[in-house]
């Protein structure tokens, strides 16, 4: 059964969503040249541990990988989700996307950005800005997580905002990943229901107030071959294919949906 939160449980939820924002806010000014994921993980460990909050991804566990070491993913222009920071030192024009999730008081929050280091954020992908692949990619990705989020209204299902989701990035050029999914939060990072952005019968529900999800497309250049790399945790696309990620944690409100994690 999908939990229905109280409003007082989203106001927790949005506590925890405020540092996620704040963190990932000081993570973007940090982006630049020269500067490792490594040396972003570390930043953000320690404004999480100010802000009175505990990282939930280090330690966290999925079937045949070890636990994760980090308290972000850092996906660099191929890498699809999940990757494990390194020593690499980021350069201009690399397409970043950067996601962590926070726990304050046992409720949980969980959000990405993304941007070209050392490039202005275009905010479509029409903004004249937008002269890279990876700048349409990275504005495409802000402009089909907004999308479905617009399409959250109480009483709709989840259907009509993945459709929206994957409407705005086709139109852009690109496509959105289909093995991926958000998913419900609150207690723990990951609740149900699984939030598919090609969904069956079988994934598809109504949208009602309390419910809290994650919405996160990954969007790809195009369809290509994803492979999982050897620390087991971090997915690449094929061809060197540009990949990126904007997720929000939502919640789903009488008035529509409101994010708990905007910046």
């Amino acid at each position: 059964m999908i939990p229905i939160r109280s409003p007082e449980e989203i106001e927790r939820i949005a506590e925890a969503g405020r540092v996620v924002a704040g963190v990932l806010d000081a993570l973007l000014d940090a982006c630049r040249p020269g500067v490792t994921a490594l040396g972003l993980d570390a930043l953000a460990r320690r404004l999480i541990a100010d802000a009175g909050g505990v990282a939930l991804f280090p330690g966290f566990s999925q079937r045949n990988a070890p636990p994760y070491p980090a308290a972000i993913c850092a996906c660099v222009n191929d890498q699809v989700t999940h990757a494990v920071p390194t020593d690499r030192p980021l350069e201009p024009g690399d397409l970043v996307t950067l996601d962590t999730g926070v726990s304050v008081a046992g409720w949980c929050a969980d959000a990405s950005r993304v941007l070209v280091v050392g490039a202005d954020r275009p905010t479509s992908p029409d903004d004249a800005r937008a002269e890279t692949t990876a700048a349409r990619l990275a504005a495409a990705a802000r402009a089909a997580t907004d999308a479905a989020i617009a399409a959250m209204r109480p009483g709709t299902r989840w259907s009509d905002a993945a459709d929206a989701c994957r409407a705005v990035a086709e139109a852009a050029g690109f496509r959105v990943a289909p093995i991926y999914a958000g998913h419900g939060i609150g207690r723990d990072l990951h609740e149900v229901p699984r939030l598919p952005f090609y969904p069956g019968p079988r994934d598809d529900f109504i949208l009602r107030p309390g419910m809290v999800v994650t919405v996160e497309p990954i969007l790809l250049e195009r369809d290509v071959p994803m492979t999982v790399g050897p620390d087991a945790w971090t997915v690449t696309a094929a061809d060197g294919v540009l990949a990126c990620q904007v997720e929000e944690t939502v919640a789903v409100t009488r008035e529509g949906a409101r994010v708990l994690t905007a910046s």
